[in-house]
């Protein structure tokens, strides 16, 4: 269903050409103020970014890249990223991206089933590649310091070259009168992004060049960046999309797990003012928790941010509407949308607003209406059985419940699979299935209730975990939240795990605070706290609460910061209700039904 490029989102190489010339800032990455955490390499113009973007093209041209070949680009969202990204593309290679933050372990399983011919990474990437044999010939980035590598440390890592040597061979082969091949076909692969959850396989899923024109343009419908707007991309990744659509973006510097400091929002603020901005429920926490700190002239200087977009999680209302308070402004969104199906719904703070105050109970979170060119049907299914394979199977109708499927013209081209289970996936041709569970309201509202697989079974009853944690996280000094069933299924005994905020952590939120409980270890919430958590479930649902737990912090992915792994958290439950080493059994437990 992809469509092809047209004036509206042409091809993101002819937008880096049109501002070749614009010596005014393309990319920004860091504040260089205040914590000092992040990246900090300053910005780089328009003008430069397209030079080293022409000369990177040109040199693995030279070097024997042709169109189809696949590039694994294992780095920080940042100048080299951008450049590589954009001279991958102009060739009619394949950029096969993954997040350095996905650790070894994961890159291992993505990056051997890619078939790369080349990867361009940093240096622990780089000395990765070759241990695992991810790629043949391999080219590195970010050199410590800036300083070139020895004779012996390109041995070691068995190195065909430096970022800044392929800007240099660029160079020379722009000298001598060397020019780029034919633009890509808009139907050709032009990248493939892998990304994983939990302790799920990494996904790579495969988008050809109209299919992410027609993702610019989806996105664009949620935030009106453009050349004359620009990005700030508290999450990193959407000043990607900027500089795709020739809009200037600035990347605030983060720190420890992806927090954003309220100063460093209103740094970039100053560096990029009437911007839009992307971040994640997580950011969201952490800038609402720092803006006590803030001065006058950093509250001025987040007046000037114009529209706002949240996504990467359920984000509540109250979040939504403090930080529009913060920033002064109404044009607060939060879309739905996943790798592969970016966006897919949009509701602004209004929205949801008016949709909450008619949510019955249990339905979940409110992710607004489909966009122009989007389709939502639902996939009715059982519990325990296998699921939805074909749109025949699909329901369009107000209040069923079931899987979510979305179509659009920027829906992912395919996934990277082995042939046997592509086949598969294919049977579902022109639908992304979300694996998300929820339903479309009377009024064409989608409302998320959780994961399929994530159903609570008590006896005689199935919940969805979303408005249990919604309601959770609604308890003063609580961050994040994750309900569970543990136990058998058809027997299962609720319990939510909660994560305090900083405020709460120092007065102690669990039994075993004072006895200095590791980072990351669960314990029995504190009667207080267990009781206004359990008072404020038992709103959305009549189950019992059969235990709160306080698990801190409670895991999250690595992209968003935000999507709480819930293996993760049932079985660090279950490790404290029967005892080391017997999570998963299925014996008796010490939770109340």
């Amino acid at each position: 269903m992809s469509e092809q490029p047209t004036a509206d989102h042409p091809h993101p190489w002819r937008a880096l050409v049109g501002r070749s010339t614009d010596d005014s800032p393309a990319l920004t990455t860091g504040s260089g103020t205040r914590t000092g955490r992040g990246p900090a390499d300053g910005p780089i113009s328009w003008r430069t970014l397209h030079d080293d973007a022409t000369r990177v093209a040109l040199a693995l041209a030279d070097v024997g890249v042709t169109a189809g070949d696949r590039v694994g680009v294992v780095l920080p969202t940042g100048r080299e990223l951008a450049a590589c990204l954009f001279a991958i593309g102009r060739i009619g290679a394949v950029a096969v991206l993954a997040d350095p933050r996905l650790g070894t372990r994961q890159l291992d399983r993505a990056l051997r089933r890619a078939g790369l011919d080349r990867l361009i990474g940093t240096p622990a990437a780089a000395r990765a590649a070759r241990v695992r044999k991810w790629a043949p010939k391999r080219y590195v980035a970010g050199t410590p310091g800036g300083k070139p590598f020895s004779t012996a440390q390109r041995r070691l890592l068995g190195l065909r070259g430096s970022y800044p040597e392929l800007v240099a061979h660029g160079e020379e082969l722009l000298a001598g009168g060397a020019s780029l091949p034919a633009e890509p076909e808009p139907g050709a692969d032009a990248l493939v992004v892998f990304h994983a959850t939990g302790s799920t396989r990494p996904s790579g899923v495969v988008y050809s060049h109209a299919t992410l024109a027609a993702m610019l343009d989806a996105a664009r419908r949620v935030l009106p960046f453009g050349p004359d707007r620009g990005v700030i991309a508290a999450f990193a990744p959407a000043a990607l999309l900027a500089l795709g659509a020739g809009a200037p973006a600035v990347i605030p510097a983060a720190g420890r797990s992806g927090r954003l400091d309220a100063g460093e929002l209103a740094a970039a603020a100053r560096r990029l003012p009437n911007a839009v901005l992307s971040l994640t429920p997580a950011q969201v926490a952490s800038v609402l928790e720092s803006a006590d700190a803030l001065g006058d002239d950093d509250r001025r200087a987040l007046l000037t941010i114009g529209s706002v977009a949240v996504g990467g999680a359920p984000v509540t209302v109250d979040e939504l509407a403090r930080l529009s308070n913060l920033l002064g402004t109404r044009d607060v969104h939060a879309p739905y949308g996943l790798a592969g199906a970016l966006p897919l719904t949009d509701i602004t703070l209004d929205e949801l607003i008016e949709a909450e105050s008619t949510r019955a109970a249990g339905s979940g979170t409110c992710v607004g209406r489909p966009l122009p060119g989007v389709e939502i049907a639902i996939a009715p299914h059982d519990p325990d059985a296998a699921p939805a394979r074909s749109a025949d199977d699909l329901a369009t109708e107000a209040g069923v419940s079931g899987e979510v499927w979305g179509s659009a013209p920027h829906i992912r081209d395919r996934y990277l699979l082995p042939a046997a289970e592509q086949a598969r996936a294919q049977m579902s041709a022109g639908w992304h299935r979300t694996g998300d569970t929820g339903h479309v309201d009377a009024a064409g509202r989608l409302w998320l209730t959780g994961r399929r697989g994530s159903e609570i079974t008590p006896p005689g009853s199935v919940l969805e975990p979303v408005a249990i944690e919604l309601a959770a996280r609604g308890v003063r000094g609580v961050a994040k939240a994750c309900a569970v069933g543990i136990g058998p299924r058809g027997r299962q005994v609720l319990a939510v795990a909660v994560e305090p905020t900083p405020a709460a952590r120092g007065r102690g939120a669990s039994r075993g605070a004072s006895r200095g409980r590791p980072a990351g270890r669960p314990a029995l919430a504190g009667p207080a706290l267990a009781s206004l958590v359990t008072r404020a479930v038992g709103d959305v649902t009549d189950v019992a609460v059969g235990a709160v737990v306080v698990l801190d912090p409670i895991p999250v992915d690595v992209r968003y910061g935000s999507q709480v792994q819930r293996e993760a958290v049932s079985a660090a439950i279950e490790s404290l209700v029967t005892g080391p080493g017997r999570a998963g059994r299925r014996g008796r437990t010490t939770l109340k039904r």
